[in-house]
């Protein structure tokens, strides 16, 4: 699904162009692979010798995604088809792909052109114990990734390729996104920054920095997480909001384990955000310290 809101599988001119002989493919929510990936770490005797294969939960057509942005965007947008071979090598010379990426894009388009597509599976309800993300949901959530305030196309500020570093935090993500809805712009949770964000951890841990400036910078510190926790949940969410002074105040829990422990991690968090201009410019986070000292063994048990 993220191809669709960054540089892979772009909207121009109102316009998806991708070879698919309107066929259809299983798209799904990359939060969603991480998620599984996350629960065969955190339990791995439980996962020994399985197999996933995790996909959406219906199989779609390019026209049916470009019907469901332009009913979350309110912004024209539609499928074009195209010869895999002229589009495969309209990509290359482009720079979205290298060159010796051009034999898997061939195998991609090749097996749902022919009708060969994935077809939905269960494996990530059966993993995680959720229903894999719809597109509706995915494009609502993300439909800052198309359209801007002004009507243009906007880019992600993280590039696409480096998503990976953070999906130990997809949860996060995800609630923030969510808490956020309707009051903010961008297609993931470092596009709701402004590039010149201030973030004040008034409430942490020792050794966590006090004030991060610029969006660049919280992703900075965010890279690693995953070194240290996992989370695969979040929930209660309550969202408090003042329209005169443009604060937001999210409340929200999040829940995984700590990697070097394995210990489970239950935090609780405040944060408090002013927005400007449909961009978060100012953070305020509040956490429960002692949470991350329980899950992490910190500091070191017996001293």
């Amino acid at each position: 699904m993220r191809n669709f809101s960054d540089a892979h599988l772009p909207v121009v001119d109102g316009v998806i162009t991708v070879p698919t002989g309107g066929r259809t493919e299983d798209f799904v929510d990359a939060a969603d692979i991480a998620a599984v990936a996350v629960q065969t770490l955190l339990d791995p005797e439980a996962h020994a010798g399985g197999r996933y294969a995790p996909t959406g939960p219906r199989a779609l057509t390019v026209a049916e995604v470009a019907d469901t942005i332009t009913a979350v965007t309110g912004r024209p947008v539609r499928h074009q088809d195209i010869d895999p071979e002229a589009w495969i090598g309209g990509a290359v010379a482009a720079g979205v792909v290298p060159a010796d990426y051009a034999v898997m894009l061939r195998r991609l388009t090749g097996s749902i052109v022919s009708g060969d597509g994935s077809t939905p599976k269960d494996d990530i309800e059966k993993v995680t114990g959720r229903p894999p993300t719809a597109f509706h949901d995915f494009a609502r959530r993300n439909a800052g990734a198309w359209v801007s305030p002004g009507g243009s196309e906007v880019t992600m500020s993280v590039p696409a390729e480096e998503m990976g570093e953070f999906a130990a935090l997809d949860p996060f993500f995800r609630i923030v996104q969510e808490g956020l809805a309707g009051l903010v712009d961008g297609g993931h949770f470092f596009d709701l920054l402004a590039e010149d964000v201030v973030v004040e951890y008034v409430l942490s841990v020792p050794g966590y920095p006090r004030r991060v400036e610029g969006r660049g910078a919280v992703a900075d510190l965010h890279r690693g997480y995953g070194d240290v926790m996992l989370l695969h949940s979040a929930d209660g969410l309550a969202v408090h909001r003042d329209p005169q002074s443009s604060v937001a105040v999210l409340e929200y829990a999040v829940h995984g384990r700590a990697v070097r422990t394995g210990r489970a991690y239950d935090n609780h968090f405040v944060s408090v955000l002013t927005v400007r201009d449909r961009k978060v410019t100012h953070w305020r986070d509040y956490l429960d310290p002692v949470a991350v000292f329980r899950a992490t063994g910190w500091p070191a048990e017996g001293r």
